[in-house]
């Protein structure tokens, strides 16, 4: 929660995209729970999470760096 206040990221803005967003990269491998990335398409945020003994788990909230990131914000360059 400290570093979304860091980055000005809202838990509403967090919560819309776990709600309304997409997954755009799956890590099934990742341990101890497979995790993916999603996106949420109203302003560019992604938000890497993960379920594991029916819990969810915020692992990191950002806004995407255009450097990094093309095809609106879905794909790495």
């Amino acid at each position: 929660m400290n570093r979304m206040a860091l980055r000005n990221i809202l838990i509403e803005d967090c919560l819309r995209c776990l709600l309304n967003g997409e997954i755009i990269e799956d890590y099934p491998t990742d341990y101890p729970y497979p995790s993916c990335l999603m996106m949420e398409s109203k302003k560019p945020l992604h938000v890497v999470c993960a379920i594991g003994n029916g819990t969810l788990i915020i692992i990191t909230v950002y806004v995407p760096n255009a450097d990094k990131w093309h095809d609106g914000w879905k794909r790495r360059k």
